[in-house]
C-alpha cells in the first residue's frame, strides 16, 4: 500500500485497553504526568489528558495523532480522527456508556463541543464517574455537570 502523507494509516483495531485507560485517567487527573507539556494556561489540557489516556489504553501514536499534534490537543479534532480512522464510534444510544470511554461536552453558550473526560467508572442507574483536566476531576459524577454546565455530551467508544 502505497501512503501519502495525508492518508490515515489503517488502524488494525481492537487493541484498546479501557482499563489501563480507566487507570492511567485515575492516577494522572490530579497530578499531571510530568512526561507531558500541559496546556492549562493556554487553551486548556483536556483533550491533551484524554489523548494521554487512549495511549496509556494502548491507541497507538501516528503521524496524524501523536502529542501535540491538533488531533492529540483539540477537542473535534480528536472526536475526527478518532471516527474517521475507526478506531472508534460514536455511541448514539444515552446508555449504557463503559470504562475507558471518551465523553465530550458541549456547551450552547459557546456554539459547539469544547471539553473532553474520560468514563472512569459506571455506578449503574445511569450514573457514571469521570476524569479530567482543565477542570480537574477525580472519579467525579457526570450528573454532577451534565446537563447543568454543559447541554449535551457525545461518548466516543474505543475498539
Amino acid at each position: 500500500m502505497v501512503r501519502t502523507s495525508n492518508s490515515p494509516l489503517p488502524f488494525r483495531g481492537s487493541n484498546y485497553n479501557s482499563k489501563l485507560a480507566s487507570e492511567y485517567a485515575q492516577k494522572y487527573a490530579l497530578n499531571y504526568n510530568t512526561k507531558y507539556k500541559s496546556f492549562d494556561n493556554s487553551g486548556g489540557d483536556c483533550t491533551n489528558f484524554v489523548s494521554q489516556c487512549l495511549h496509556a489504553g494502548n491507541i497507538p501514536i501516528t503521524n496524524s495523532w501523536r502529542p501535540y499534534s491538533t488531533s492529540w490537543i483539540r477537542v473535534n479534532e480528536l472526536y475526527h480522527y478518532l471516527i474517521k480512522n475507526a478506531i472508534g464510534v460514536n455511541i448514539t444510544s444515552k446508555h449504557p456508556y463503559k470504562e475507558g470511554d471518551v465523553i465530550q461536552f458541549y456547551a450552547n453558550s459557546k456554539g459547539y463541543f469544547s471539553h473532553s473526560g474520560v468514563i472512569t467508572k459506571s455506578l449503574g442507574y445511569g450514573e457514571y464517574l469521570y476524569c479530567c483536566h482543565s477542570y480537574d476531576k477525580l472519579n467525579f459524577p457526570l450528573s454532577e455537570i451534565f446537563p447543568f454546565m454543559y447541554d449535551k455530551i457525545r461518548v466516543i467508544q474505543p475498539k
